[in-house]
């Protein structure tokens, strides 16, 4: 008896086994299309195997098949390991996607501060060097001060020096001039007295002649 009812099951089985490879065939050729072929997580294959457990699941217990059910069953498990594993797969890409994006947030951050601190560098750099120019054209009026006051007080020592001589040519020329004038007037003087001289004579003379 259980030798027929297992022969009598052993038909609706494989009919159901024929039907869903049938079934199967369009998405069979798809794989080969897209190249997915062997591949048990691309997610149209899981929802046909998905579909394909719930058929044997339910016709096995409708049929009393506790070998279709047991398939249906397993094939359940395992679409939800699947689906499981590509769950953590993508919570793993996005864990993944997360950490990168971190990570070239921390990198921006460490970009921008390294410029930040090549810009302080450089502003630093340029305040020295202004300073020191400053400074040195600070020393270099200080200088130019020292210098102009040496010029004007050896101008001022010159004018004196020059002022002195002048005075001095000018008293000489004075002093001369005083000379000539009184040589000038004791010629005068001794013309005066020839002169005179030379009347008393002329009349000494005219009186013995007479």
């Amino acid at each position: 008896m259980n030798r027929l009812t297992d022969r009598a099951r052993v038909i609706p089985r494989t009919l159901i086994g024929t039907t869903l490879t049938a079934a199967r065939l369009p998405l069979t050729t798809l794989e080969r299309v897209t190249g997915q072929g062997g591949n048990t997580e691309w997610p149209p294959a899981m929802a046909f195997e998905s579909a394909e457990a719930t058929v044997e699941t339910v016709l096995g217990g409708l049929l009393r098949d506790d070998e279709l059910v047991a398939r249906g069953r397993l094939r359940r498990t395992r679409i939800a390991k699947l689906r499981e594993a590509a769950r953590l797969d993508t919570l793993a890409d996005a864990e993944r996607m997360q950490a990168a994006h971190e990570l070239q947030e921390r990198r921006e951050e460490a970009d921008r501060r390294r410029e930040q601190v090549e810009q302080a560098a450089d502003r630093r750099e340029q305040d020295v060097e202004r300073q020191a120019q400053q400074r040195k054209a600070a020393v270099q009026r200080q200088a130019n001060a020292r210098k102009q006051a040496v010029r004007s007080q050896a101008a001022a020592a010159q004018t004196a020096v020059d002022r002195a001589e002048r005075d001095a040519k000018l008293r000489a020329a004075d002093a001369t001039a005083e000379a000539l004038e009184a040589e000038r007037a004791a010629l005068e003087a001794e013309d005066t007295a020839v002169a005179i001289d030379d009347t008393l004579d002329g009349q000494r003379e005219a009186r013995r002649s007479t």
